[in-house]
């Protein structure tokens, strides 16, 4: 996206190409933080979701067993 904007010769003068390049660097973190953000999110889903199904196992085995 950057070399985009360098070949461009509307962004040449100084400060606009700094405020493009400022507001591309932000938003290359802002994605970057919600990947690593809605991943971690996810790992905590799948662990909970593996704990829940563990404990239910346990318990209808503790069912039968009890029968």
């Amino acid at each position: 996206m950057q070399h985009l904007f360098v070949s461009d010769t509307r962004y040449h003068t100084d400060s606009s190409f700094l405020i493009i390049s400022i507001h591309s660097l932000l938003h290359a973190l802002k994605m970057g933080f919600c990947l690593i953000y809605n991943f971690s999110n996810m790992q905590e889903m799948k662990q909970s979701l593996i704990t829940q199904t563990t404990h239910r196992n346990f318990l209808f085995r503790q069912l039968f067993q009890s029968t």
